[in-house]
């Protein structure tokens, strides 16, 4: 299978996983409400919300072992490949190890936090999630052999089959009366299984895998840290910011306005997290091509993939203009017209940092992440400071600018004129060949917020998804044939996995 179909393959299972998770996210959030209740709905938020700390012990070693694996790959240097995946294995067995310890800890201490009635239920509830994501860390040693292999659909459809099957057991458990400890075994019984998936296909792609204690080197936990270190400092610094904002507003203002902040958050944070799983999957293909030391096929595949996100990233902030205010009104209620003006404020940050993630994947790939992590620090602390300072002035939109202005400065501009330099890529040309893309596709938003805003404003979800779909349809034929050059357009053609059997 040729990288490019491979990638359009991915793409497409990566998006439907998304798709999937969401709907189930959206269908299950008032069943487990409704049968649990808002206080032990609020509990299992709360303790499900460690896993995030939890996986903070990973120490950006997994984004390491990627980037080393898919480097040796590309090279076929397979001792190497075996080398880091064993070294990888001892170091998360020991990440592992500090997380149970941890988890035994915080356990042992909720009687501090909680109320006597309900200290043992919590915390088996924090010993079930913190032992899950413990098991979870051995199997990200062999993080970057499928990403090496473009084989991200294999990855997807592994999540996809988990997905189903576990919304489904915890339906049926939840509406038979079963509470948050069925829901818990559920999610850990889910993660043993995913993991496992996720071994069978790495054996399966690389099959010269070995596991044995004889191939870890203390050289590779050196190199492995060297670049770790940077993936964790930027996975701080560019968290910051979604973790703070509601925080400001809620010691500032009140609950019920980070309520109407994070409803219009989660529409960009939908549509963002979307696009990524569409296109953000070139770190592995930079990393090969940079271990060959084929410059040009880089600057090549940045221009290609800068441009192709451009088109996905300014469709975004057209149907998030158009619709947003419509499907809030229909999936909330009303009296949140400012979770709207959330989503006007945002959007453009967040599509526009989108829009240059390439040169993230170009970073990672040729170790030089330590300019994202910099600046991410430099913008994440103005976030937070202009958070503070907005949020007085003009309440939570004024949080919204500023996370979106600082944002566009940075991983918008500076990021991608850092990177230009690093690989000798002109910026003004990167800039030129996406302008066109730019001017057309505002224009065509802005002809569909003109045309499209006579909406019926109590329209149905059928209505709402109806338009939204023949704006995208409509939008997407005139980019294609329009603005995505020849050569462009050629290679989606071949990569379609439906094309070779139509006979194209």
């Amino acid at each position: 299978m040729s990288l490019g179909r491979s990638l359009i393959k991915g793409s497409v299972f990566r998006v439907s996983n998304t798709l999937l998770a969401m709907a189930a996210s959206f269908i299950m959030m008032p069943v487990l409400i409704g049968e649990l209740g808002d206080r032990w709905y609020g509990i299992w938020s709360i303790v499900a919300g460690f896993m995030g700390v939890y996986h903070t012990f990973d120490l950006g070693v997994t984004s390491a072992v990627s980037r080393y694996i898919s480097r040796y790959l590309g090279k076929e240097d397979y001792e190497r490949v075996n080398e880091v995946v064993n070294t990888g294995l001892v170091i998360f067995l020991g990440l592992g190890l500090l997380v149970c310890l941890f988890t035994i800890t915080l356990a042992n201490f909720s009687a501090y936090f909680v109320s006597s009635d309900d200290v043992e239920i919590i915390s088996l509830l924090i010993l079930i999630t913190g032992f899950s994501v413990a098991l979870e860390f051995p199997f990200n040693a062999f993080a970057g052999i499928a990403e090496a292999k473009a084989r991200f659909d294999l990855i997807a459809m592994s999540r996809i089959l988990v997905l189903i099957s576990s919304t489904a057991t915890t339906y049926w458990f939840v509406t038979h009366g079963y509470g948050v400890i069925a829901i818990a075994i559920i999610s850990f019984i889910a993660s043993r299984v995913s993991s496992f998936l996720y071994f069978m296909i790495a054996r399966r792609l690389f099959p010269k895998l070995i596991v044995s204690r004889r191939l870890f080197k203390k050289d590779t936990v050196k190199e492995l840290f060297s670049f770790s270190i940077w993936s964790f400092a930027v996975e701080l610094t560019s968290n910051l910011p979604g973790r703070a904002n509601p925080m400001v507003i809620g010691y500032f203002l009140s609950a019920s306005a980070v309520t109407e902040y994070v409803v219009g958050q989660r529409l960009v944070d939908y549509s963002k997290r979307l696009l990524y799983q569409a296109t953000n999957m070139m770190t592995p293909v930079f990393t090969q091509y940079h271990a060959r030391d084929d410059y040009a096929n880089i600057r090549e595949k940045l221009v290609l993939v800068t441009r192709i996100n451009a088109c996905l990233g300014i469709l975004a902030i057209s149907g998030l203009i158009i619709f947003a205010d419509l499907f809030i009104r229909r999936w909330i209620g009303t009296g949140y017209d400012e979770s709207y003006l959330v989503v006007v404020a945002r959007v453009f940050g967040a599509m526009g940092i989108f829009i240059f993630s390439p040169v993230n994947n170009i970073l990672y790939a040729i170790n030089r992440h330590s300019l994202i992590a910099k600046i991410t620090f430099f913008e994440g602390i103005t976030i937070v400071l202009l958070a503070i300072y907005l949020v007085n002035e003009i309440g939570i939109i004024g949080v919204a600018l500023a996370s979106a202005v600082p944002g566009i400065l940075g991983r918008g501009f500076l990021l991608p004129l850092m990177c230009c330099r690093v690989i000798s890529l002109n910026y003004f040309t990167l800039v030129r060949e996406v302008l066109p893309i730019f001017i057309v596709g505002s224009t065509l938003g802005a002809s569909g917020y003109y045309y499209l805003g006579t909406i019926n404003i109590e329209a149905h979800y059928i209505e709402i998804l109806s338009a939204a779909l023949c704006f995208s349809v409509a939008y997407g034929l005139i980019m294609v044939l329009f603005m995505l050059k020849s050569n462009e357009r050629a290679l989606l053609l071949r990569a379609m996995p439906f094309l070779k059997k139509t006979g194209r």
